[in-house]
């Protein structure tokens, strides 16, 4: 994982972010799998609480919320932003998508044996907007 944040904003996303860091994928996959979705939710969570978002709603509603946030008041140009919200995008829009909350829960429900490629392959793909949420809590 390049990513890089301290996180020092909220202890309990510090932590998740550094167990994922540290984490064998290939030994711990399922392990490696819930912390991915607990980051994520935290994440999201989190920004949604610090632009006032409201927090009603499935995990997918509340991506949605902090992306139509992000497309109004980023500062970075349109083609970086547009590039880098798309899979959070595709997270909401198709909730079977391998994407998607529900299917990043399956992993962890034990519907589905996540492989450590799967799992970084994943998080490549969302890491941009990952970023540009976890900036915002800076």
């Amino acid at each position: 994982i390049g990513f890089r944040h301290s996180f020092a904003s909220d202890n309990i996303l510090s932590r998740l972010f550094r167990e994922l860091r540290s984490i064998d994928a290939e030994e711990h996959s399922f392990a490696a799998a819930y912390l991915f979705r607990a980051f994520i939710e935290r994440l999201v969570k989190l920004y949604a609480k610090r632009h006032q978002l409201g927090m009603e709603g499935d995990l997918h509603h509340l991506i949605d919320r902090c992306v139509k946030h992000l497309e109004t008041h980023s500062t970075l140009e349109v083609k970086v932003l547009k590039s880098a919200l798309q899979p959070l995008r595709g997270m909401v829009s198709d909730r079977y998508s391998r994407m998607s909350p529900d299917s990043l829960g399956s992993w962890i429900h034990g519907s589905s044996v996540p492989t450590k490629a799967e799992i970084n392959r994943r998080w490549d793909t969302l890491e941009p907007g990952l970023q540009l949420l976890a900036s915002s809590l800076m």
